[in-house]
């Protein structure tokens, strides 16, 4: 997380939407469940992404699902970015509660 102390720990499924555009640049939406906790509250949330992939490098930028929020995750609000490469990848979450 992009906050000092704030932990996310979590499993979740992803649904993608792939359009290739030519041999290294593809567009992409997914839909992600995310089940879990976030600073020790329980519950659930769904992110939808927006991002492409290009030349082995793939990114998007996401956002919370208002109506998707459960249990101690339920007021959540919020966005951020994914990035990954073959070597690293970097989830970032900007939310407030």
């Amino acid at each position: 997380l992009n906050k000092p102390n704030r932990r996310l720990e979590a499993k979740s499924e992803l649904k993608y939407l792939i359009t290739t555009l030519d041999k290294e640049f593809s567009r992409f939406i997914v839909t992600e469940q995310v089940v879990g906790k976030l600073e020790g509250r329980s519950g659930s949330f769904v992110l939808t992404h927006e991002g492409t992939h290009n030349n082995g490098t793939a990114q998007s930028n996401f956002k919370i699902v208002a109506d998707s929020r459960t249990k101690d995750l339920k007021g959540i609000h919020g966005k951020g970015s994914f990035k990954t490469t073959h070597e690293k990848a970097t989830f970032t979450l900007e939310y407030d509660n």
